[in-house]
């Protein structure tokens, strides 16, 4: 039977009204976004407070370097100024904490707040460019190992068992005692005792882990679907290694870097503790430390407030590092939004 068409017309109006959310009250769709996997890590990230709470004491630790200057200049004292008189009592120890000198004075009367300040300069410097050189060769020889395998990997594989072999600590006071001599000639550079060395000292004998946790990743991805595809599309390897490998295993690689920080932290304050690391006058919190033990009965703040300075940045970069660790990879930890 045929439907006149002013009554066709009216029905399916109403049936359009009918199907309308806004009209019979339904609550609208909901539009999915879709998100990416670092955004995720970064929501997860953003609701561990133990991390942003370690993250804003790693800022202040930043500003405090990158300000040094500024806080010497408000102060009225020098990082090397000094003072005989105002900054030693009358029997030669250092001045306890006061309106002058906030943190209090060093064994030679000058002001523990501009030294602690500078100081936080080479420990970040130190940190984050051994970070960078120990992650650089090490991800490199472990994506070069893992991938190629046979003679490659052995040959790679055995120079991280000798590097995990040599005691990090004994031979790198050697080399830097050697080059605080005798000066070290790297084509047109030449690298005396101070930051470059100790960089390069702790680069060397940290890439090691990093190259075994890489290989072990690469290992697990090499003959996976979408790389036997890059292959049989006829990519060369390197470009394999570059565009499809290093992505896999890129979030690895940030967790070890933000975890060898405080590392190289510890070991830089470790070398300038002995007497080989970076050379004085310059504001080292390993040197201060070392220089305070003779006064820790008479001057206690001598010890603590570097002591305290190197603790807090080392355990903030380490709840950073397992903050980083829990959102990149939730499931390792049983992280639940």
């Amino acid at each position: 039977m045929l439907t006149p068409p002013g009554v066709a017309g009216s029905r399916s109006l109403e049936d359009g009204a009918a199907g309308d959310p806004a009209s019979s009250g339904a609550a609208p769709r909901r539009v999915i976004q879709g998100r990416s996997p670092w955004l995720l890590a970064f929501e997860r990230f953003r609701r561990d407070r133990f991390a942003l709470v370690a993250l804003g004491v790693i800022v202040l630790i930043v500003c405090a370097a990158i300000f040094a200057p500024l806080i010497a200049a408000g102060t009225g004292h020098g990082v090397n100024t000094q003072y005989s008189t105002a900054g030693l009592t009358a029997t030669g120890l250092p001045r306890p904490p006061s309106a002058v000198f906030p943190l209090g004075t060093d064994d030679l009367g000058r002001t523990l707040l501009v030294r602690v300040a500078y100081g936080a300069r080479v420990s970040l410097m130190v940190g984050v460019l051994a970070t960078l050189l120990t992650v650089t060769i090490g991800a490199a020889l472990g994506l070069v190992a893992g991938y190629f395998g046979r003679a490659v990997d052995t040959l790679i594989a055995r120079a991280v068992d000798v590097m995990l072999s040599i005691p990090f600590l004994l031979f790198a006071i050697a080399l830097a005692s050697v080059v605080s001599v005798t000066p070290l000639h790297l084509g047109p550079l030449t690298l005396g005792q101070g930051v470059p060395i100790v960089v390069l000292v702790i680069g060397i004998f940290s890439w090691a882990t990093v190259a075994r946790v890489v290989r072990g990743q690469v290992i697990a991805i090499r003959n996976r679907e979408y790389i036997e595809a890059a292959r049989a599309m006829g990519a060369s390897s390197w470009r394999i290694i570059v565009v499809d490998v290093l992505p896999n295993v890129l979030p690895t690689i940030i967790v070890y870097a933000t975890l060898l920080i405080p590392v190289s932290i510890v070991a830089e304050a470790a070398l300038s503790y002995l007497g080989v690391g970076v050379p004085p006058p310059t504001a080292d919190w390993g040197a201060m430390i070392a220089e305070a033990q003779s006064y820790y009965q008479q001057a206690w703040w001598f010890l603590a407030f570097p002591s305290i300075a190197l603790l807090l940045t080392t355990l903030a970069f380490n709840v950073v590092g397992d903050g980083v660790r829990d959102a990149i990879d939730p499931r390792a930890t049983g992280f639940r939004p």
